[in-house]
């Protein structure tokens, strides 16, 4: 019986190993390589564990873990478990970083999160503000968002005279400006709240391109666009 030597062996395994690459794999990563050092990039390998708010939410085993995750949590730690990170003003109240359910299924009240009580202090949304999958009727205590409102075409919104500052677009996921119209309306958005806004139509599935947009940096078409009795 022979005897093997772990260290000599090791280099050889990988010798050989390196010896049976084919030109083109070589090829590939010195490209790779070249690339990388000429634009001062390095490749970053994650071995930490998936923060909370980056998990995925597809099966009903996946609710259930994330339902169980949030059970007995306060506010701030649901925003911080959705990625939102929460500031408290001097008078007490509150500014998160942003709006928006994280995930590309379920939503706030399938997940058990009562958004009214989540928002509950919450003044003012310093990023956007993305009400897809979101049941909210209104903006509670938000007087203030610094970056675009995102409504979706069958939002729950009924209300949102409440918002005094907008200082992006409202964006409406619809299929045209029509329909766009017709979810403003029925809205009684504060004109002043917009001064420096558009409202833009998204088509559904584009997300970047020539959206169409209409103008309202002027009040009375605003107003025009709510008082159309021909929108139901």
């Amino acid at each position: 019986m022979s005897l093997i030597h772990p260290a000599c062996d090791t280099k050889h395994i990988i010798k050989r190993a390196m010896n049976n690459k084919s030109l083109a794999t070589l090829a590939e990563e010195e490209q790779k390589a070249k690339f990388l050092r000429e634009n001062n990039l390095t490749i970053e390998y994650h071995t930490k564990p998936t923060p909370p708010h980056k998990r995925i939410l597809c099966t009903k085993e996946d609710l259930q873990e994330f339902q169980t995750l949030i059970k007995g949590k306060s506010n701030d730690e649901i925003f911080d478990i959705l990625g939102i990170e929460v500031e408290y003003n001097e008078n007490g109240s509150k500014s998160i970083s942003h709006y928006r359910w994280p995930f590309s299924s379920f939503s706030f009240d399938i997940a058990g999160i009562d958004e009214e009580k989540l928002l509950d202090g919450v003044t003012e949304i310093k990023g956007y503000c993305d009400l897809t999958g979101s049941n909210l009727e209104n903006l509670c205590s938000v007087k203030k968002i610094r970056g675009d409102l995102v409504i979706p075409l069958f939002t729950k919104l009924k209300d949102l005279n409440g918002l005094q500052q907008l200082n992006g677009n409202i964006i409406c996921d619809a299929e045209n400006l029509e329909d766009t119209k017709s979810v403003i309306k029925k809205l009684n958005i504060n004109p002043q709240a917009l001064r420096n806004g558009v409202v833009t139509t998204r088509p559904w599935g584009i997300y970047s391109g020539e959206f169409y947009s209409l103008p309202i940096q002027q009040t009375e078409q605003l107003n025009r666009i709510q008082a159309e009795a021909s929108y139901k």
